[in-house]
């Protein structure tokens, strides 16, 4: 199998870019990048991420004071850096710790390494100098105190310096909040990707039990129909609503019942009264138009009652009176619009516990996301575009209308 080609990080691009092999045995290219690494097979990998961070001023202005390399090493070195006693009280602090917790060395000179790290105690240096004495490091996680009051998370290695002042500790502390947040991000990714499956898990089950039963559901309430019993078919519509629910929410709370079974809580069922197949209601601010539906609609169902509004309010007027079984709804209207007039009459159906009728908007206007999603999530409204047939308007309310109620 092939060898994968030598990669190179081009610092004037700051990406990596394959490279002839034989350009960087050559050396030719060393000028210009930096090997990074060669595959020895095929199943090594690599992951170079790059973060650039800018010395800051204090940073630099250390570095240039220090006489020796000691000092050039010691305030180059991106973790904060303090050098202290057993007891902890602070000797020397690099130029990164100065910028992280925003004091200034000499502020930082005398004080206890404690003070800088939040919930930490006595006891805290008691365990480090235990690790030191046995030759042991100190690792921690922790939040430390900047000046200003606010924390940031943070790793700590604690280890005894050699070669200076007997007992002295060193210890490094590093501004990890970057990937403490990635970690939590992470985590909710996950948390959302696993609560995604169940659901998938359960809408999918629930549509395979439904579709077993929908057949023996069917038959149940023709059943009830012909014997025109409306308990028994109350009774059918409840198993009904509840499997559509299951099967349609995404997103419903899990409750555990004491003996450990897991269950859904499902919205609180409720009888709701449906509104009168019997009546329409035809909603438009053109008067001539108005008129010539209502008087093609009357041709076509003359066992119905069609009623007629001039706007919005007039319309939730009417239907608050009549609860129509159908609404056919202009869009763009004075006083009250077609959205509003809809949202207006889903809360009076609310209040009243009934059954929201199906909608017809009608509109020669671009139809809006947020009746786009309406109609998406519920069917049983449609739109149609202005200008528009009366036989398609027929055409859609008679597939809403309860059974029976179709054209004479």
């Amino acid at each position: 199998m092939a060898k994968k080609p030598v990669r190179v990080f081009q610092k004037s691009r700051g990406k990596m870019v394959p490279v002839d092999p034989a350009k960087v045995s050559s050396g030719r290219l060393s000028k210009q990048a930096v090997p990074v690494y060669r595959d020895a097979t095929d199943n090594d990998r690599m992951s170079i991420t790059q973060r650039v961070v800018e010395h800051s001023d204090v940073a630099q202005a250390r570095m240039q004071e220090g006489p020796t390399r000691y000092d050039a090493l010691f305030h180059s070195i991106y973790d904060a850096v303090f050098i202290t006693d057993a007891d902890g009280v602070i000797h020397e602090a690099n130029a990164r710790s100065e910028y992280c917790f925003m004091l200034a060395r000499e502020d930082l000179r005398g004080m206890n390494v404690i003070q800088l790290i939040s919930g930490a105690d006595g006891e805290l240096l008691n365990i480090i100098r235990d690790n030191v004495d046995n030759k042991r490091f100190t690792v921690l996680e922790a939040y430390c105190l900047r000046a200003d009051g606010n924390r940031f998370f943070s790793e700590i290695v604690v280890n005894r310096l050699k070669g200076g002042a007997k007992n002295a500790l060193c210890v490094l502390i590093r501004d990890a909040t970057d990937r403490k947040e990635a970690e939590a991000e992470l985590a909710e990714t996950n948390q959302r990707l696993l609560d995604a499956q169940k659901t998938q898990v359960r809408m999918e089950t629930v549509s395979t039990l439904f579709y077993a039963i929908n057949n023996p559901l069917q038959i149940l309430m023709c059943m009830a129909e012909l014997d025109d019993n409306k308990e028994y078919k109350r009774q059918v519509n409840r198993i009904i609503e509840v499997m559509n629910e299951l099967r349609t929410a995404t997103t419903l709370e899990p409750i555990t019942d004491e003996d450990g079974t897991v269950r859904y809580n499902l919205p609180e069922h409720r009888d709701l009264e449906p509104c009168d197949p019997s009546r329409m209601l035809v909603v438009d601010d053109e008067k001539i138009l108005r008129n010539m539906f209502v008087k093609a609609l009357s041709v076509v169902f003359p066992n119905m009652t069609i009623d007629m509004a001039a706007n919005g309010q007039e319309a939730c007027d009417l239907f608050g009176k009549h609860r129509h079984g159908l609404i056919v709804m202009d869009l763009s209207m004075p006083v009250m619009n077609g959205e509003q007039a809809f949202k207006t009459m889903g809360e009076i159906c609310e209040r009243n516990s009934w059954v929201l009728p199906p909608f017809v908007f009608c509109t020669g206007f671009v139809v809006s996301e947020n009746l786009q999603k309406i109609i998406k999530e519920n069917p049983i409204h449609t739109h149609l575009a202005k200008p528009l047939e009366i036989a398609e308007l027929v055409k859609v309310i008679q597939a809403r209308l309860n059974p029976g109620q179709g054209a004479k």
